[in-house]
Parts: structure tokens; C-alpha cells; sequence
């Protein structure tokens, strides 16, 4: 009888022991942001378990206790047929016994948590699932800021996707780590993805010109000094002549280690072009101006004034006056003029007179 009764004695302090440490292990739960809770999936009442902290949703234990709330009535409608899809695919694989998924749930106040389930499985002998225990996180913030960053990233891609410039970027090695749709476009790449781990010489780059891009690039990320309008011209065989302006500068990491190199580019061919169409143009009229064999003097006239000024003269006037085309220009209106004639010659008087009687074909004054 006495060692029964010290068996007894045994027992209740071990049972007492254990509800300590249930206490204490359920105090500790409560605390935490995870809710715990035991899961059985056959169960009428499905919610064997749930830990105290669920209030941090609006629900109480006895919601799932007592009144039959089921754990799957709170998962988002647009979430549940995912969530209860990965609920079935995992039961039907023996081998495994966690399962993880992000989902949404609905909270007392009809506000929206992202949380991360965490399952553990108790299975039968047969292997058929007998309830899940897990732990549930709240990850609102976390995913707000995934979400917001997923956001800005859509949006820079978006920004510079839709930008005539060319934008591209690489790694140490020249491989392209990306670019924007409009390089891929020069590079008769389907996208920008396609580019991706590729070099300069897989586009069609003479050897020579791959050569001294690298060496451009090395430069930079060396030096950590920008390259600033630079001018490329793409000769590649198949392509029409392309100039075009580069700006390189080093690519760093968060911690502020060169990785490479990002660069842009400005197609500027038409304008290229259009200045050596100028300047063509220029010339010939200078040759024009300077082979006439007459003296020919340019003035410039301001309406309000009635002023004209001296702005060009050509070879021959300078010839035939003994001045230098410096001094020309620096004589007064009419300063070839001998004095005498100077003082009796009105030549305010003559522009004046000139600008008003004269008409274009509507019969207007003319704008001078």
C-alpha cells in the first residue's frame, strides 16, 4: 500500500510538472506573434487547439471552440480554391510532412492580413492525413513592402521600356545583366530577357569594335570615372549607318562595390547628319559668296531703329576697297562714302521711306 501510494504521489507531482510546463509553453505562445493551433481535418468541429493570440485578428479561441467557426471560412475567396488546392496536393504526398504557403485572410473587422501557414502532419498508419498542427505568422508588413517594391520596379521597368534612349547594364565581364526594350530592339533581340548573359560579339560586333568597347568599360569600372558623350558609330554589316552618343558610368552594389557598368545611348544620326548637310551647305555658299565678281556687302536692319549694320563682306569687295574684311566690318553704315556725300545723304530718311512705300504681294508692309 505504501509504495502505491508513493507511486501515486510520483505521478502527481510529474502531472503537476507537466502543467507547469504547459503553462509556461502556453504562456509563451501567447506572447508571440505566431498563432498555434491543432487541426483536425475530419473533425466536425475541426479546431482542436488554437492559441490565445488569434485576438490579434479579432477572433477568440471560443469562436472555433463553440461556435463552429472553421479556419478555412476566414482564407480571402481569392486565395481559398489556391490554398485548399496545396491542401490536397500535400495530403496525397505520404513522404512529406511540413507545408508551407502565404495567403490571405478576412479579420473580424472585415480588414485583410497576409499571413505564412507553417503545417506539420499527423498521419494514420495507413498514411491517410489525421489533422495538421501548425503555426500561423502575420506578414502584412512584409508583403505591403514586397508589394510596394514589386510596384516600383513595374513602374521603372515600365518608365524605361518607354523611353527612346537606350539602356542597358553589365557585369564585370561586359555580360549584359539587362536592358531596357529599346537596346534589345537595336540588337534585333526578341526582348531583354534574351540578352541577358550575353556579350557584344553574340550581336554581330566586329572583333575589333567588341575589343575596344571592353576596354572602354574596363576603364570605367576601374577608374570609377564616368564616361560621358561618347560617340559610337554602329557600323555592323546588314544595318544602316547609326551614330550614337554613349554614357557610361560604374554600377555598384548596396555595399558601394563596383559590379559593372550601366550605360545609355542617344541615337543621333539624323542630327549627325543633318549638321554635315549644314555644313555642306555653308561651304557652298561661301565658295558662291567669295567667286562672284562683284563686291558684295550683307547688312542686317533694325525696323525700329532704322539701323542697318555691316555683317559680311566677300574677297572681292575687300580687293577692290584695299581693306581688310576686319576693318569692313568695323566701318559705319555707308563709311566707304566720302564725307561730302555723307552730309547731305539722309540714309535714315531713304530706309524710312523704303520701308513704308514698300509691299509685298497682299499689299502689306512688309516684316523686314
Amino acid at each position: 500500500m505504501t509504495d502505491l501510494r508513493a507511486q501515486n504521489q510520483q505521478l502527481l507531482h510529474e502531472l503537476q510538472e507537466t502543467r507547469k510546463e504547459a503553462e509556461t509553453l502556453k504562456g509563451i505562445i501567447n506572447k508571440s506573434p505566431a498563432v498555434a493551433f491543432s487541426w483536425i481535418t475530419s473533425a466536425p468541429q475541426p479546431i482542436e487547439f488554437i492559441s490565445e493570440n488569434i485576438s490579434q485578428f479579432g477572433f477568440l479561441p471560443e469562436d472555433f471552440y463553440t461556435k463552429g467557426l472553421n479556419p478555412l471560412d476566414l482564407v480571402h475567396p481569392e486565395d481559398k480554391t489556391r490554398f485548399l488546392r496545396n491542401i490536397v496536393y500535400f495530403s496525397t504526398k505520404t513522404h512529406r510532412s511540413n507545408l508551407s504557403q502565404e495567403c490571405r485572410i478576412i479579420k473580424a473587422d472585415g480588414s485583410i492580413s497576409w499571413i505564412d501557414i507553417r503545417l506539420y502532419v499527423i498521419r494514420t498508419p495507413n498514411g491517410e492525413v489525421k489533422q495538421f498542427n501548425g503555426i500561423s505568422l502575420d506578414i502584412s508588413e512584409q508583403k505591403e513592402a514586397e508589394l510596394a517594391k514589386f510596384a516600383s520596379k513595374r513602374i521603372l521597368r515600365t518608365v524605361i521600356d518607354n523611353i527612346p534612349q537606350l539602356i542597358f547594364w553589365k557585369d564585370l565581364h561586359s555580360r549584359y545583366l539587362g536592358c531596357n526594350r529599346a537596346y534589345a530592339k537595336v540588337n534585333s533581340a526578341i526582348s531583354p530577357k534574351k540578352m541577358i548573359g550575353k556579350t557584344d560579339h553574340d550581336f554581330n560586333f566586329s572583333t575589333t569594335d567588341v575589343a575596344y568597347i571592353s576596354e572602354l568599360e574596363k576603364d570605367v569600372m576601374k577608374s570609377e570615372v564616368p564616361l560621358r558623350d561618347f560617340i559610337y558609330e554602329d557600323n555592323r554589316q546588314g544595318r544602316d549607318r547609326a551614330i550614337y552618343k554613349h554614357n557610361k558610368q560604374p554600377l555598384y552594389d548596396e555595399a558601394g562595390n563596383v559590379i559593372g557598368i550601366i550605360g545609355t545611348a542617344e541615337n543621333i544620326t539624323g542630327r549627325i547628319l543633318a549638321d554635315i548637310a549644314l555644313s555642306e551647305s555653308e561651304a557652298r555658299y561661301r565658295h558662291l559668296f567669295n567667286s562672284a565678281n562683284d563686291a558684295i556687302f550683307l547688312h542686317s536692319f533694325n525696323e525700329d531703329k532704322l539701323q542697318i549694320t555691316l555683317v559680311d563682306v566677300n574677297d572681292i569687295a575687300c580687293e577692290r576697297y584695299g581693306y581688310s574684311k576686319t576693318e569692313l566690318l568695323q566701318l559705319p553704315p555707308f563709311g566707304l562714302d566720302s564725307p561730302e556725300v555723307m552730309e547731305t545723304f539722309d540714309y535714315k530718311g531713304v530706309l524710312k521711306n523704303l520701308h513704308e512705300k514698300s509691299q509685298v504681294k497682299n499689299g502689306k508692309t512688309p516684316s523686314w
